[in-house]
């Protein structure tokens, strides 16, 4: 079965003003360690799937988060907004064998700061952003 996280991962590094701030730092559910910033990771929250009374429907809901990490608030802001902006919530059809049926904003920006575990001053900014997916199951 397809992945609706890769799905989503790979339409969005085919957008420019994705790839603009981050270039292809975008990475599943971890940010490496000394990575350079700007960087985006992308976590799967959660995962329900719709129930007829013999069997599953055939549909299933993904929640995505998405924690853009920058130097500065305004470019975190910023990646999560391209995020948004980059037409994801539009998007239907079959993505990289996922048969996507709806995409919305489940959750708004959110801002914190990641502070060093290392003794250092050097803090990241974080702002992080929820789609919800649905899409249908083979």
């Amino acid at each position: 079965m397809a992945d609706v996280a890769i799905a989503v991962r790979a339409y969005l590094l085919t957008k420019t003003a994705i790839t603009d701030l981050v270039s292809q730092r975008f990475y599943t559910d971890i940010l490496p360690q000394s990575a350079t910033l700007p960087a985006i990771t992308l976590s799967k929250v959660s995962t329900s799937h719709e129930h007829e009374l013999s069997d599953f429907g055939g549909l299933a809901h993904c929640r995505l988060q998405f924690e853009c990490f920058a130097d500065t608030r305004a470019v975190a802001n910023s990646i999560a907004e391209a995020i948004r902006a980059s037409g994801i919530i539009t998007q239907k059809g079959t993505t990289t064998s996922v048969d996507v049926r709806g995409v919305r904003v489940e959750d708004g920006q959110r801002n914190y700061v990641d502070y060093p575990t290392d003794g250092s001053d050097e803090h990241r900014y974080v702002t992080s952003l929820d789609l919800m997916i649905d899409y249908t199951e083979t």
